[in-house]
């Protein structure tokens, strides 16, 4: 394992790190065709547009899945749809299917994780076999439907294959912080340690905030939520939904509503169509459309004769 020249390509992009990814794969793209896929990867993640000219139309179908997710990422409602509906057809193809990259899969996963399609997900991921990135979205998509027992099992899959592959590592630490408890403070652990390994990240500090609101430290969770804010904007990134909805949920626990408010209006403006800010807005209208059922009517006044 330790001779695996993309190992550490892999792990900058599954922590977030982008642009450490994008530095080492270019580093070894010229003669690693598995490292354009990853460049390529990274740069969708960053800036989608950059992959259109990087992806060739002959290029090979890893590659052009990865021009799909860039599509999708830059794309209109509409768009999207589309995007999804050309590897959906690559997938069903003689073709891809007796293909051994999984490339292919973990994008169009990725797609539907997002749209909170978890059923057509977990079908692209019925055979993962050891490949730990699909064991990963197995993990996340079974996380998702409250199977908290199947996303251990598929965790332990993974550690069971290399308890010190980055994926396994933040498998744990997920299905740890769903039990709860002592096993968040494992999580805690594996975080940290994956943290001191590769240098902090936004997708690390959200995590460590996470696991901070779980065991109430609402304050300590702040700050790595502000962390992890900071970086994003030093890296000239946009500032993450995960960051800015938990960060309203621990100042509406510390009681600061100014706080609350502020950091709303910057969600709003940033990531408008959040599902966590569809599904406030969707509870506001039916909390409004019940307590109009309940209103107190003015009395009309009496009509002296």
């Amino acid at each position: 394992m330790s001779g695996d020249p993309l190992r550490s390509v892999r792990s900058y992009y599954y922590l977030g790190q982008y642009q450490r990814a994008i530095k080492e794969a270019k580093q070894l793209a010229q003669s690693n065709p598995a490292a354009q896929v990853w460049l390529a990867r990274a740069q969708a993640m960053v800036a989608p547009s950059e992959v259109f000219a990087l992806v060739p139309a002959n290029a090979p179908t890893a590659l052009l899945a990865v021009k799909q997710l860039a599509t999708y990422r830059s794309a209109s409602a509409d768009q999207k749809e589309l995007a999804l509906a050309q590897l959906q057809e690559w997938l069903s193809s003689d073709l891809i299917a007796a293909s051994q990259d999984s490339t292919l899969v973990c994008v169009a996963c990725s797609m539907y994780f997002e749209q909170g399609d978890y059923k057509e997900a977990l079908k692209l991921l019925k055979e993962p076999g050891q490949d730990m990135e699909m064991l990963a979205w197995t993990v996340q998509v079974y996380l998702k439907i409250h199977r908290l027992d199947l996303a251990a099992a598929s965790a332990k899959r993974m550690a069971d294959i290399d308890e010190d592959h980055t994926l396994a590592m933040l498998a744990g630490a997920w299905t740890n912080m769903a039990k709860g408890g002592d096993k968040v403070g494992e999580a805690v652990f594996a975080l940290q340690e994956l943290m001191e390994k590769f240098e902090p990240s936004v997708t690390l500090l959200n995590s460590l905030g996470v696991c901070y609101m779980l065991q109430r430290e609402f304050p300590r969770a702040v700050q790595y939520l502000k962390q992890a804010r900071d970086l994003a904007v030093s890296n000239n990134e946009t500032i993450s939904a995960e960051t800015l909805t938990n960060t309203v949920v621990c100042f509406a626990q510390l009681n600061k509503p100014d706080l609350v408010q502020r950091v709303m209006a910057e969600l709003q403006q940033v990531h408008p169509r959040h599902g966590w800010l569809q599904q406030r807005q969707e509870a506001e209208a039916l909390f409004d459309k019940h307590a109009a059922n309940y209103a107190v009517a003015t009395p009309s006044p009496a009509i002296q004769a």
